[in-house]
């Protein structure tokens, strides 16, 4: 069982809603149940990090998702953010990464950031995922886009892999976390 990071970016009135997205390694014919809790990072409480504990019929994998707080104000910066997908039993599979921006640019201002991936446990020559490179284009009002890496079947169970997605290059703005992590779930 692992949990994500998510991200928000920080409102000028109100709140914000982090959204932290559970997994299993594989299908469970029992009830799984997990405990969670908050803790303070450098921002203050429900922002910081989410902890999984206690759980009961699956094993802790990944336990503790990272929450961050995304300052819209000042020089625009660019974020990679991690992502989980269920690897393909046959085939091929989507996963798509995110590509943030602090803030969108403004009217005429065109921002961008080159990108690809590259091996962690997860492998280009295992089949793991396929490589994939090129530039992401944000045009004004635009806050996200996605990268997609596609990615292999498994024939076999084998424990969560990773990959990384690095940005590098960026015009008209900032690299604020240059790298994303990509990790491939057996299916269910």
């Amino acid at each position: 069982m692992s949990v994500s990071d998510a991200a928000a970016v920080t409102p000028t009135s109100g709140t914000a809603n982090l959204a932290f997205a559970g997994s299993l390694s594989a299908p469970s014919a029992t009830t799984i149940t997990v405990q969670y809790s908050t803790a303070d990072g450098t921002a203050t409480t429900a922002s910081g990090a989410y902890n999984l504990f206690s759980p009961k019929g699956a094993s802790p994998g990944d336990a503790a998702g990272i929450g961050r707080l995304i300052n819209p104000y000042g020089p625009i910066q660019i974020y990679a953010f991690d992502d989980f997908t269920y690897a393909p039993a046959t085939g091929t599979t989507p996963d798509n990464l995110t590509i943030l921006l602090s803030s969108a640019p403004s009217p005429g201002q065109t921002i961008t950031v080159r990108y690809a991936t590259a091996n962690g446990t997860a492998t280009t020559k295992d089949g793991d995922y396929l490589a994939a490179s090129g530039i992401a284009t944000f045009m004004a009002g635009q806050r996200s886009t996605t990268v997609t890496v596609n990615l292999g079947a498994r024939a076999t169970a084998e424990p969560v892999e990773t990959y990384l997605l690095k940005l590098s290059s960026p015009t008209g703005a900032s690299l604020a976390m240059a790298n994303g992590v990509g990790m491939i779930i057996n299916p269910g």
